[in-house]
């Protein structure tokens, strides 16, 4: 006879889109992504508008990006419970840190157009994502481990 371990409730994947207007907004925010991605390749495959396009274009797209990775974890975290809600607040406050750290790299270059000082506020940003994230990857909840064996998945992801 075949032992069969089930996953906790809020780590099973759903087996359908949510319903009403959750789905709507889910496939919306897919064709959007789908959209801009499209757009955007094609944008730094064509060269269109020369070098300074395509560093603006990276610049707000990077930090857009971000910026809508933290709203997904932040949203997810609020449909789960428990450890699994505060490893996907921490894995959104991390991409969140990175975005405003981006948001402020794209401020200097782009809207002020000044070579982004070195430390900048942006470095605080950036610096914060592996302190969050590290954090968000602790917090999964998974089988009994030893703190060594945990910390070693962390340090090698």
């Amino acid at each position: 006879m075949e032992t069969v371990i089930e996953a906790p409730l809020d780590a099973r994947l759903p087996t359908a889109y949510p319903a009403g207007s959750a789905e709507r907004l889910y496939r919306y925010g897919r064709a959007v992504a789908i959209t801009v991605t499209v757009l955007i390749t094609l944008c730094f495959c064509t060269r269109l508008g020369g070098s300074g396009v395509e560093q603006t274009l990276s610049n707000v797209a990077l930090t857009v990006a971000a910026l809508a990775a933290a709203v997904a974890c932040g949203w997810r975290a609020h449909q789960v419970n428990g450890r699994m809600a505060w490893s996907w607040g921490l894995l959104g406050a991390a991409v969140l840190s990175w975005g405003l750290g981006q948001f402020v790299w794209t401020w200097y270059e782009t809207i002020l157009g000044n070579e982004v000082p070195f430390p900048s506020l942006a470095d605080v940003g950036y610096l914060g994502m592996p302190v969050f994230t590290a954090a968000g990857l602790l917090a999964i909840p998974i089988t009994a481990q030893s703190a060594a064996h945990r910390a070693r998945s962390v340090l090698t992801a």
